[in-house]
């Protein structure tokens, strides 16, 4: 899965930076691109809001990975998470 988020993380890249065509970068156009990492295992004891039974113990921690693209104007979140 890691291998299949920093792939498309090139081919974002590639597509919005018109500087890796040889081509000079437009000033007006910021774009920005950012990945980030987080864990995101629910807590042991469990939540008040949740019926389900809390776990015992935490085997595998859960990993949610992504990229957000910015142009300036929008901003746009795409998110994986490990299951």
């Amino acid at each position: 899965m890691p291998r299949a988020v920093y792939s498309l993380a090139v081919v974002i890249l590639c597509v919005l930076c018109p500087a890796g065509l040889g081509e000079q970068p437009d000033e007006s156009a910021p774009y920005r691109i950012a990945t980030f990492s987080c864990d995101v295992t629910p807590p042991p004891d469990g939540h008040p809001l949740i019926w389900l039974t809390p776990v015992k113990e935490v085997e595998t921690p859960l990993e949610a990975r992504g990229i957000v693209l910015d142009d300036g104007q929008r901003r746009y979140v795409l998110c994986a998470m490990d299951w």
